[in-house]
């Protein structure tokens, strides 16, 4: 799992590290967190107590080539009239190096059409339940880069 971003608050990037800590206590999972404020992502990331990470800098050639790597990223946004309109990049990163979006249902219509087109995971349910859909879409990931490439 990876996560691409600032520590911004808009980003919730504590929400993002507490999703992911119950999901590290069910499945076998690293996250990787690519960030400049690489200070403010490890006290937060001891503050949740996740034990397997990366923290990394890079610049966008790295981003895309450990993407290529990634099978599911991050994208938390909270629901509001500024998120719900606006398209954030990073969907469209993660999608285009076919890494499966992990998001909640407030990234502007990204949320419904990849919902519909069966290309995220939401992150909104239990977390038994998002580690159940990472379980169904890792068995399908051929499929689903396929997708990716058309």
């Amino acid at each position: 799992m990876i996560y691409i971003g600032s520590m911004s608050k808009w980003q919730s990037f504590d929400k993002v590290c507490s999703i992911y800590k119950q999901l590290q206590d069910l499945l076998p999972c690293q996250l990787t967190v690519i960030t400049k404020d690489k200070d403010i992502a490890n006290s937060t990331l001891n503050e949740f107590n996740i034990t397997n990470y990366k923290l990394l800098s890079a610049d966008r050639k790295q981003v895309l080539e450990m993407l290529a790597n990634a099978d599911f990223g991050f994208v938390y946004r909270e629901a509001n009239v500024v998120n719900e309109t606006a398209s954030p990049i990073k969907f469209l990163e993660y999608t285009s190096q076919g890494v499966i979006p992990l998001i909640t249902n407030a990234v502007g219509d990204y949320s419904a059409l990849a919902s519909s087109v069966g290309i995220s995971i939401s992150i909104e349910d239990e977390a038994t339940i998002i580690a159940k859909n990472i379980y169904c879409k890792l068995q399908n990931k051929d499929t689903l880069r396929k997708l990716y490439e058309v």
